[in-house]
């Protein structure tokens, strides 16, 4: 699944996502899945690259709200 996918949505409530971009999604198979602005995706409903659409926006935005730890910070060694 395509990293970027998550930019045509936003998480909503309850596990929900939202379409935010009107898209259109061409799966291995050759099958095209189209999506309008405000469409609610929930889990298990759509299956894109043999990965369930939901799971997937899921664990592209924990991938990328994943930061690593700040350094600690270096004070000046004051006399």
């Amino acid at each position: 699944m395509d990293d970027n996918l998550i930019t045509h949505f936003r998480r909503g409530a309850d596990n929900l996502w939202v379409c935010k971009f009107a898209l259109q999604l061409r799966t291995r198979g050759g099958r095209i899945q189209s999506f309008r602005v405000g469409q609610t995706v929930r889990p298990g409903e759509y299956n894109y690259d043999g990965e369930d659409l939901v799971a997937g926006l899921e664990r592209i935005s924990l991938a990328r709200s994943w930061r690593p730890p700040n350094p600690p910070r270096v004070l000046p060694y004051l006399i």
